[in-house]
């Protein structure tokens, strides 16, 4: 959650994030950061999904930055 929640703030989670995936980021460290199994698996599944788009956008290579 809380690394999400810099995520948001920096606008960088494994590479450079739009004002809409900011805005996920946000929603997603919120549930984290939350108690409740329910709003980890919906944090989780945030994080997961923007980390997926982000890989897809680069092709599968690694990200600057992460390697």
């Amino acid at each position: 959650g809380v690394v999400m929640l810099a995520a948001a703030v920096q606008a960088w989670y494994f590479g450079a994030v739009k004002a809409w995936q900011r805005l996920l980021l946000l929603t997603g460290a919120i549930c984290m950061i939350y108690g409740g199994i329910y709003t980890d698996i919906a944090g989780l599944a945030v994080g997961l999904g923007l980390l997926l788009m982000q890989r897809g956008q680069s092709g599968g290579r690694p990200l600057p930055g992460t390697t």
